[in-house]
């Protein structure tokens, strides 16, 4: 059993996702646009799922992605939210995640307000290390981490 698409609902479905894409990217929830579009088009509910869950999935490993490559991850945190996955610690996991994220765009943007913020918080000593973990790679590493 095949699904047949007219042109028009097929160029309809491709300005939806592309809009929801969009919007999901910049501000998440874009789901809510291209589920209903994919109901109105006539795809089965189980297609519309699978389809969203594929878009969804594609988004987020390509932004992982470019995290990564960029230097605006930190994996060694990120495994161990990802094997401690309690409700609690996950979530503080995540927050200190962010805060890293945040500390890291300041440290680029102006190093003398990083070093003026950094001794009002309380996890400096994490931040402490973690530049000195950053500062301890291999040049040779360091080449390979930001091509990542």
């Amino acid at each position: 059993m095949g699904i047949t698409l007219s042109p028009w609902m097929m160029a309809f479905l491709i300005l939806m996702t592309g809009f929801a894409g969009f919007v999901d990217s910049a501000a998440g929830g874009g789901g809510l646009i291209s589920l209903p579009a994919y109901l109105f088009a006539g795809l089965p509910p189980h297609y519309t799922y699978a389809t969203n869950k594929f878009s969804a999935a594609c988004g987020t490993t390509f932004a992982t992605a470019n995290f990564f490559k960029n230097g605006a991850m930190n994996v060694k945190v990120g495994i161990l939210a990802a094997i401690t996955a309690e409700s609690p610690a996950y979530q503080y996991s995540g927050y200190l995640m962010g805060y890293v994220h945040l500390a890291n765009a300041l440290y680029r943007a102006d190093q003398e307000a990083w070093k003026q913020v950094r001794v009002l918080l309380p996890e400096q000593e994490l931040l402490q290390q973690e530049l000195k973990n950053r500062q301890a790679l291999q040049p040779e590493h360091r080449m390979l981490y930001r091509l990542l």
